[in-house]
C-alpha cells in the first residue's frame, strides 16, 4: 500500500480516522521502523490530552496507518489538530442517532394486537400509530444518511430507509413508493457496498414489484422468476441459491423441480445441491404406491397405497409449533367443502396436542403421531423437508403430488381428474 497516499487520504477525507490515531500509536507493535520511538513521547503526549478530554485509548487502527503515523507521513501536528474530542463527540452522537432509529424498527404495543382482536376504531389507532412511526423513521434515517455517509454503520441505515419508504407507501405516504424506488436503484448499484446487502435491497425491491404484478396466488412462480433475474444481476452467488433454497422447500412441486433442476446444473453450494437431490426424489414419488403405512393414534395401521376411492390429503405439522400451522391451515378451509379424506401427522405431538388438534381441524379425520425430526422413518419414506406439508393421494392410491398449505386446493383437484 503507498503509505504517503493512504497518509494524504486520513487527512482530507476522513478527520476522524486521523483523531483515532492518536491512541492506536501507544500500542506500538514491535516491527514498525525505529522512527516510531523518535515521535513516541510527542505521541504519549497528544494521547494523553485526548484521554483527559473524555476520549478513548482502546481504539485500533490497522498497523499500516499506525506506521504511517510513526515514520512521519501523517504529522503529530496534524493529529494534534484533528480534535479528537470533537470526533469522540461525533462518534457518540452517531451513536446515539443510531439508537433511536433502531428505537423506532420495532413495532408498538398496539400494533402487535392479534388480528382477531382488531376492532375498527383499534385498526384505525394501528394505522395511526404505523404512519407515525414510519414518518419519524423516514426522517431520521434520511438525517443519518445526510449527514453521516462517511459513517461505516449508514449502509444499514440506508436498508432500514428504503424498507421504511416501502411500508409506508402502503398506507399511502405521498412520495414513498417513488423515493424508495429511486433510493433502491442507487443503492444496488453502489460498489462501495458489499454484494450482500446489494442483494438484500434488490430482493425487497423486486419482490414488491414482482408480487404486485402475479397476485398472491403465485408465490411459488414469481420467487422463481425473481431468483433468475437476481442471479442474472448478482451472480450464482450464495445469497441467490438460499433464494432458490426456499422456493424449493415451499414452492409448488412443478416449481421446486424446476428450480432443482437448474441448481444442479450450476455451480451451487453444497448445501443447496443436497436439498435439490432430495426434491428429485420426492419427484420421483409421483405416480407411484404411497411409501409407507402409518399407524393411528388408537394404534391401528393404515395402508395408504390401498385403493380408496377418494383422494387423501395427508398433512403433517410440527408438534414443537403447537397448534399454530393446524389453526393456519383450518383459517385456509374454513368454509370450504371437502371429499378428500384427511390425515393428519404430528411429528412429536402428544396426546393432550391431538386432544386438542381434533378440536381445530378444519375437518374430521385421521390423526397419527410419529418421532420428530426429518431423519424419522415417515420424513425419509415421504421425503418431508419442511413443515407443514402436505401429501395428495389419489383414489387409487398413488402419490398424486405434493405442497404447501396454499397448495392443497389445487393439488386436490389435480388428484382427483
Amino acid at each position: 500500500m503507498n503509505l504517503r497516499l493512504l497518509a494524504k487520504s486520513l487527512q482530507s477525507q476522513n478527520p476522524p480516522q486521523v483523531a483515532a490515531a492518536q491512541c492506536c500509536v501507544l500500542e506500538l507493535d514491535s516491527n514498525l521502523p525505529a522512527a516510531c520511538n523518535n515521535k513516541q513521547s510527542q505521541i504519549k503526549r497528544a494521547c494523553g490530552s485526548h484521554r483527559s478530554r473524555g476520549g478513548s485509548g482502546l481504539l485500533r487502527l490497522p498497523a499500516v496507518v499506525r506506521t504511517a503515523v510513526c515514520t512521519g507521513l501523517i504529522g503529530v501536528g496534524a493529529l494534534s489538530a484533528a480534535a479528537a474530542p470533537e470526533a469522540s463527540d461525533v462518534n457518540a452522537a452517531a451513536g446515539n442517532d443510531l439508537a433511536s432509529i433502531l428505537a423506532l424498527t420495532k413495532t408498538t404495543a398496539v400494533a402487535k394486537s392479534t388480528a382477531a382482536n382488531y376492532t375498527p376504531a383499534l385498526k384505525r389507532t394501528v394505522a395511526d400509530e404505523e404512519v407515525d412511526r414510519l414518518k419519524a423513521l423516514i426522517a431520521k434515517t434520511k438525517a443519518f444518511r445526510t449527514n453521516r455517509a462517511g459513517d461505516a454503520r449508514s449502509v444499514e441505515v440506508r436498508k432500514i430507509e428504503i424498507d421504511a419508504l416501502y411500508r409506508a407507501s402502503r398506507y399511502g405516504i405521498e412520495g414513498a413508493e417513488q423515493t424508495a424506488k429511486e433510493l433502491a436503484a442507487a443503492f444496488r448499484k453502489d460498489n462501495g457496498v458489499l454484494t450482500k446487502d446489494r442483494f438484500d435491497i434488490a430482493l425487497l425491491s423486486d419482490s414488491i414489484a414482482d408480487h404486485a404484478r402475479a397476485g398472491q396466488g403465485k408465490r411459488g412462480e414469481f420467487h422463481e422468476r425473481l431468483g433468475r433475474a437476481l442471479e442474472k444481476e448478482f451472480g450464482g452467488n450464495d445469497a441467490v441459491f438460499g433464494l432458490y433454497s426456499s422456493v424449493m422447500q415451499a414452492g409448488e412441486s412443478e416449481v421446486a423441480v424446476r428450480v432443482a433442476r437448474k441448481v444442479l446444473a450450476g455451480k451451487a453450494p453444497a448445501a443447496a445441491q443436497g436439498l435439490a437431490k432430495s426434491i428429485m426424489a420426492r419427484d420421483a414419488l409421483v405416480g407411484t404406491a404411497a411409501p409407507l403405512s402409518l399407524v393411528t393414534d388408537e394404534n391401528y395401521a393404515l395402508n395408504l397405497a390401498a385403493p380408496t376411492g377418494t383422494v387423501t390429503v395427508v398433512f403433517f405439522w410440527d408438534a414443537g409449533a403447537g397448534v399454530a400451522q393446524i389453526e393456519a391451515l383450518a383459517r385456509k378451509f374454513a368454509a370450504t367443502p371437502t371429499t378428500a379424506r384427511w390425515i393428519y401427522f404430528g411429528f412429536g405431538a402428544t396426546k393432550e396436542q391431538l386432544v386438542s388438534v381434533k378440536q381445530k381441524v378444519p375437518y374430521k379425520g385421521i390423526h397419527c403421531t410419529g418421532p420428530t425430526g426429518f431423519g424419522s422413518e415417515v420424513a425419509q419414506a415421504f421425503k418431508v423437508r419442511q413443515l407443514p406439508y402436505a401429501c395428495i393421494i389419489d383414489a387409487g392410491g398413488k402419490v398424486a403430488g405434493y405442497g404447501d398449505i396454499q397448495d392443497i386446493p389445487t393439488l386436490i383437484q389435480r388428484a382427483s381428474r
